[in-house]
């Protein structure tokens, strides 16, 4: 009887240490510049994903907000964004995303501009990446632990992403 209620707390122990905590919707509004016009709208996914597609190159600010629920301020978040010229993650508190959060951020030529929200209580620890399309491959980009070895795999593999690809047919400088 020892043994299966020992077995019972340590699954329990591993289900509490890997759970994932849902994300809540988060509304993200770009606007040009700090203060300037909207540019584009849009919603994280269940997952906390977000795509904000291909802007001009330039400055923008990006402003998140979510639901006022007593269940996000609780919470604990991290934001990052790849597809800008310097990627960035930064750790928010539940009440900062309810009341809204702004981040500034430089858009360089020809990057899709893609992020996601992390939640949980270990959020802001957790250092995120996003590994875009390879090319040829029906597989979309996603994110994943920096250092982890899907991380690790395509820089030793040599795939290359398809920004690098279109900066070379740019410049005329194909097969370097």
């Amino acid at each position: 009887m020892k043994t299966i209620l020992r077995g019972i707390l340590l699954f329990a122990a591993l289900f509490a240490a890997t759970a994932t905590f849902a994300v809540p919707a988060v509304n993200i509004t770009v606007k040009q510049g700090a203060g300037g016009r909207i540019v584009k709208q849009a919603r994280s996914d269940s997952g906390g994903g977000f795509s904000l597609g291909r802007l001009p190159e330039g400055d923008y600010t990006l402003e998140f907000r979510s639901a006022n629920s007593s269940q996000a301020k609780e919470m604990e978040f991290s934001i990052a964004i790849d597809g800008i010229k310097k990627t960035s993650q930064s750790s928010v508190s539940g009440g900062s995303l309810v009341g809204g959060v702004t981040v500034n951020v430089e858009v360089g030529p020809r990057t899709n501009v893609v992020g996601l929200i992390l939640v949980g209580p270990n959020a802001a620890q957790r250092r995120m990446i996003y590994l875009p399309p390879i090319i040829g491959s029906h597989m979309p980009g996603k994110w994943v632990e920096k250092g982890s070895a899907e991380a690790v795999l395509p820089r030793n593999q040599g795939y290359v992403r398809i920004e690098t690809v279109q900066k070379w047919q740019d410049h005329g400088d194909v097969g370097h």
